[in-house]
């Protein structure tokens, strides 16, 4: 399986570099071990602001998408 993070960093919640984004990240490290790989997951990821800055998702060996 692969767990696949796109992110644009390129907004204002971003500023201090590290803070927003660990935060992010963190978040999806939670979603992941919360839902052990089952799925659903709110893929879309939100900065502090609550703008859509990325998104995530986990794929199995074939690249199928899992839900």
């Amino acid at each position: 399986m692969k767990v696949i993070i796109e992110m644009d960093v390129d907004n204002s919640a971003f500023d201090d570099e590290s803070t927003e984004a660990r935060r992010i990240l963190a978040g999806v490290g939670d979603m992941i071990d919360n839902h052990a790989y089952l799925g659903p997951w709110d893929r879309n990821l939100k900065d502090i602001n609550g703008n859509i800055v990325g998104s995530f998702k986990v794929i199995d060996d074939q690249g199928r998408e899992l839900t």
